[in-house]
């Protein structure tokens, strides 16, 4: 008489029990968050530097009111207005924060170059440039306002210039 055994069938294997993950799918996991942070990476250095962008170009946006509260007072955007040529004023600071050369606010006192809760030194270098032209026959006068990035300082690279002001 036949045993059970004997119609078993010859592939049949005993049940084995999984008990993790293999390698490869591990690797692909690997790969799949390495390419996640990669692209997220990215998007934030892209984020941080447009937010330093928008920053100097919030202190750039004082200029033109600055210039207008000058103006109203003294008739002319700057002291030295009175003559025909470029008048440039500049504000700069050392690596530790300190003041290098400031023309602007003893001519425009409003201007400020950082936020308050900025202890270091700002990440761009700011100048007036206004344009006397003209002054025999009443003076025509135009200003352009720049941000230069100090690139050890975390700056975006590219000067950020406002459109000329009249």
């Amino acid at each position: 008489m036949p045993t059970r055994n004997m119609f078993k069938k010859i592939n049949q294997h005993p049940v084995k029990k999984e008990r993790g993950f293999t390698l490869i799918e591990i690797i692909i996991a690997v790969a799949i968050l390495g390419i996640l942070s990669a692209l997220a990476i990215s998007a934030y250095r892209g984020y941080i530097s447009m937010a330093k962008t928008k920053s100097a170009e919030s202190v750039l946006a004082q200029f033109p009111i600055l210039i207008e509260q000058y103006r109203a007072e003294n008739a002319m955007m700057c002291p030295d207005c009175n003559a025909d040529g470029l008048h440039t004023y500049t504000y700069t600071e050392n690596d530790d924060g300190t003041v290098n050369a400031d023309t602007i606010t003893p001519i425009y006192p409003a201007f400020t170059a950082k936020s308050v809760t900025t202890t270091s030194a700002t990440l761009y270098h700011y100048r007036v440039d206004i344009t006397v032209v003209n002054c025999a026959a009443g003076c025509e006068e135009s200003a352009t306002f720049t941000a230069i990035p100090q690139i050890g300082r975390g700056a975006p690279a590219g000067n950020i210039v406002s459109n000329p002001y009249q």
